[in-house]
């Protein structure tokens, strides 16, 4: 979704955008010194995680190219309606269980202009993503983590 989002109107372009993708797909040149540099890179930050390895290392090995745009970044496609506007969910891992699958604070849901758990209402600014809250309040402001699930 990052690499339409980054088009304005890319409902309108939505065939030649998919044919670029679909290129890089198949193509096999990619440069593994810049996949590492990446990774490098993001293990930097103490809120490095494996989708930074996911996206550093086997998404640019897909698709031969890092996106280092914010998903903040969006909401400048979509503010306009011209295009939808890009809600995410992800499941946190840490609270699935056999016994508790169906429980809805284990959805996890992010947006260009927050992420959060929609079921308890525990919501951040998604320019403040990656920086560190303590008991609710921001202890360690850090900029917006670039290097996340969009990847392209």
């Amino acid at each position: 979704m990052s690499y339409i989002y980054e088009h304005e109107e890319w409902t309108e372009h939505l065939p030649v955008l998919e044919e670029k993708l679909c290129n890089k797909l198949v193509s096999t040149a990619w440069d593994p010194k810049k996949a590492v540099d990446a990774l490098v890179e993001s293990s930097k930050d103490n809120t490095f995680s494996l989708t930074d390895f996911w996206s550093s290392v086997v998404v640019y090995a897909m698709l031969h190219e890092l996106d280092h745009h914010s998903l903040s970044e969006q909401r400048r496609v979509s503010i306009q309606g011209k295009v939808p506007y890009p809600i995410y969910a992800a499941v946190d891992s840490k609270k699935l269980d056999d016994d508790t699958k169906t429980r809805p604070d284990i959805w996890f849901e992010f947006t260009p202009d927050e992420a959060g758990f929609f079921h308890s209402g525990a919501f951040v600014d998604m320019r403040l993503f990656g920086s560190i809250f303590e008991n609710g309040k921001l202890k360690t402001m850090k900029d917006e983590k670039k290097h996340f699930l969009f990847e392209r």
